[in-house]
């Protein structure tokens, strides 16, 4: 054993990547403690005593996305004693809550990031522990309401300092960092900003409370990636980073600064740096990817995150620098096995505690020597005879692939559906900016050769030769920058991907820059009020109109659209159903297809978490169909006659034969749809509960006397059979799945 005592409060892989598996998150600690841990993520820890000087012994706090501390049951936050877990009353609630934060202000336990319950009562973002009970801080923290989230607490001058994307605290304008005062909320000047800004770390140094992220301004002054606050006003440190910054300690008198960048203050610092007060110096030779967290025992300074080597020595996401050079933990977190990433790091009890990310990764120099793992989440489903569909999101420009997960939730749906998930992440432009070299628009601003399209082809088959990944369920999601790549994507690898969604990402400026191989199904979301993607196109690629016409185009679709289906409630902000849907679905070739959702009023913001689930589905029901007979394509021939489903069994889109065996049990008129034709149907038998139907039904009852429209035959047309309708609603389109009553 080395002099470090090291225990993981975050679970770890225990299965290899190498073979066909499904990764498991088991609850472990390292050697030396022999308790189960977390069963999820965890983000923040941090030291409380509840009583002072008083009797009780000091608590190890951690909290993240979780819901069990031991065998107990613990809501994204709990506390370790030493010998055994506690919970903090009924912990952190809310929809997709998770802990990013945690502080000590006043002998009190402070806890942070995206909830808005704490121990069964309404809390925005932030909420302070008594040791018996949850209270709020005034009227919390708020924001745009997809994106709220607080990332980071520090204590200066005597009040407590949170950061992270936010625009107003205590019901005050304060953009993304705020103070409070025990009492009342304040802003600190004109706060930071730039696209999509946030604070992720904070500190205090020689007296000024440094604020790091992914912003270009504070006060209203150019500040890259880190500031510092004077009590009064925002200064610069330097001529700042050249990314992200997202972890702040202070060591032998120094500020560190580690993250993304792989520059600050001009000379080469790659992912981590020093600044003593007037000028920024290198670590050594840094580490080869981002460092995520820091830590300060005795004489040496802790850095974890998601890097592999530190100073050219080989360590396991974490390391140690001794002020000279830079050494490895024994072996690090993780054993053998990759392990996604140390997010959290606290000495506790003269023992280091490791939090972070329990997720498979693909090994960075399996895919792409040089560039970021790429996390998978495995649902606890997983089997690995069974081939599961794929789902790749792509982030937007600047924007990492870590929020926007945060904003989207695909994991929970991951988990619900049972489908592989991956969020890899683009290159660092010379703004410091994470990106997608997508199309001739968007957004290789600088110049840079990076081929994307190539890495994301070889990300997918990798996932492939680890996992059992169904080659007929490939699909993309991409916002912005992002979405771009997707249609990027669809053009260059139309033989592995079967559909794609794209938000707010548009096509090339000219049709003949895409040339796909085969059909895709296509999915463009897009605002008619979008300030950045405009509607209608412009100097940044084609229009959301003209973008999905080209893609019928190439599918071979008629360009007669179909716009009989009902608007969606897409962002529940927006007055009723504000998306109206327009279909390219009739003479298309198999496997191909091309859909525009409409958001009258919608901007360029995401959506809300709670609305992910509509495009999984879209995604999930357009899969690729099989080439059955083997003649080299995908065609009418693969389709088993009576039913809509190639040889493994997909149900194939468009390829419903009326009448055939493989219908609905709403579709009524047995036209492969579930339309307003058939609602009518439906509506005129409703009624009950007692037989005869209302009249004007048209369906004549079986030999039970029951009659199709009973779906859960219990002799009347009800309330529970219009839920059925409801999910197996798919207007004249696409044809309803058979099995949508099941």
């Amino acid at each position: 054993m080395s002099r470090y005592s090291e225990t993981l409060v975050a679970a770890m892989i225990i299965l290899a990547f190498a073979t066909m598996s499904c990764a498991q998150c088991g609850d472990h600690w390292l050697p030396g403690e022999g308790v189960s841990g977390i069963n999820g993520e965890v983000y923040a820890s941090t030291v409380w005593d509840p009583d002072g000087a008083g009797p009780q012994p000091p608590l190890l706090v951690v909290g993240g996305r979780f819901s069990t501390g031991g065998q107990l049951e613990a809501s994204n936050i709990a506390a370790w004693d030493g010998s055994a877990w506690q919970v903090l009353g009924s912990g952190l609630g809310g929809e997709y809550p998770e802990v990013q934060a945690l502080a000590v202000y006043k002998g009190q336990l402070i806890a942070a990031g995206h909830f808005t319950t704490a121990g069964g009562v309404s809390a925005n973002h932030i909420a302070l522990w008594d040791g018996a009970t949850w209270q709020t801080l005034g009227s919390g923290i708020g924001g745009p309401p997809p994106y709220v989230n607080v990332n980071a607490l520090t204590v200066y001058s005597n009040e407590l300092i949170a950061g992270g994307y936010f625009t107003t605290a205590g019901g005050v304008s304060a953009n993304h960092i705020a103070r409070w005062d025990g009492i009342r909320w304040q802003a600190l000047g004109s706060g930071i900003g730039s696209f999509y800004p946030y604070v992720s770390a904070l500190a205090v140094y020689n007296g000024r409370l440094i604020a790091a992220g992914n912003f270009e301004y504070a006060g209203g002054i150019s500040a890259k990636f880190i500031a510092q606050w004077n009590g009064s006003g925002w200064q610069t440190l330097g001529s700042g980073a050249n990314s992200y910054v997202t972890a702040l300690a202070v060591y032998n008198g120094s500020l560190v600064a580690a993250g993304m960048f792989t520059t600050v203050g001009g000379p080469s610092a790659k992912h981590i740096a020093r600044w003593n007060g007037s000028a920024w110096q290198a670590l050594g030779s840094g580490t080869d990817y981002e460092v995520q967290a820091l830590s300060v025992r005795d004489t040496e300074l802790i850095a974890g995150g998601d890097f592999t080597t530190a100073g050219g020595v080989n360590v396991n996401h974490i390391a140690s620098w001794d002020g000279l050079r830079w050494q490895a933990l024994e072996a690090g977190v993780g054993g053998g096995h990759p392990f996604s990433s140390v997010r959290a790091l606290t000495d506790y009890n003269g023992k280091l505690s490791i939090g972070g990310d329990c997720a498979p990764i693909v090994p960075a120099g399996a895919i792409d020597l040089g560039r970021k793992p790429v996390p998978i989440h495995v649902p606890p489903s997983c089997n690995p005879a069974v081939p599961m569909p794929l789902i790749i999101s792509l982030h937007g420009y600047s924007i990492r692939a870590e929020w926007m997960e945060h904003v989207l939730q695909f994991k929970p749906l991951a988990d619900e559906y049972g489908f592989l998930y991956a969020y890899p992440e683009g290159t660092t432009d010379s703004a410091g900016a994470v990106f997608w070299n997508a199309t001739d628009g968007c957004c290789n601003f600088y110049g840079s050769s990076a081929d994307d399209s190539g890495y994301l082809h070889r990300v997918i088959e990798a996932i492939k030769a680890g996992y059992n990944v169904d080659p007929a369920r490939v699909f993309l999601f991409g916002w912005s920058n992002g979405g771009f790549m997707c249609h990027r994507m669809a053009c260059d690898h139309a033989d592995i991907i079967a559909a794609i969604a794209s938000f707010a990402g548009t096509t090339y400026k000219s049709s003949s820059a895409c040339s796909p191989s085969g059909p895709v199904h296509v999915l463009h979301i897009h605002g008619t009020a979008d300030p950045t993607v405009g509607y209608s196109g412009g100097s940044i690629g084609a229009g959301a109109v003209e973008t999905v016409r080209r893609w019928a185009a190439y599918n071979g679709c008629s360009l007669q659209a179909d716009t009989s289906a009902p608007p969606i409630d897409l962002y529940p902000n927006l007055s009723g159903n504000e998306t109206s849907i327009t279909r390219y679905g009739t003479g298309c070739r198999l496997g191909g297809s091309a859909e525009l959702w409409t958001v009258t009023g919608g901007t360029h913001d995401l959506f809300p978490a709670n609305r992910t689930r509509l495009v999984v589905e879209f995604l999930l029901a357009h899969p690729k169909p099989a080439d059955c007979n083997g003649n080299g394509q995908p065609d009418d021939q693969d389709i088993a006659a009576g039913t809509s489903r190639d040889c493994n069994g997909n149900l194939v889109p468009d390829e419903c034969e009326p009448g055939g065996v493989e219908v609905a049990k709403a579709d009524f008129n047995q036209d492969c749809h579930v339309d307003m034709a058939d609602f009518v149907v439906f509506a005129a038998c409703f009624g009950g509960p007692t037989m005869p139907y209302t009249f004007g039904c048209t369906l004549i009852p079986d030999a039970e006397g029951l009659i199709a429209a009973d779906f859960d035959r219990d002799t009347d047309v009800d309330q529970d059979d219009f839920g059925i309708v409801q999910r197996c609603f798919s207007g004249t389109g696409k044809p309803a799945d058979p099995d949508c009553a099941e």
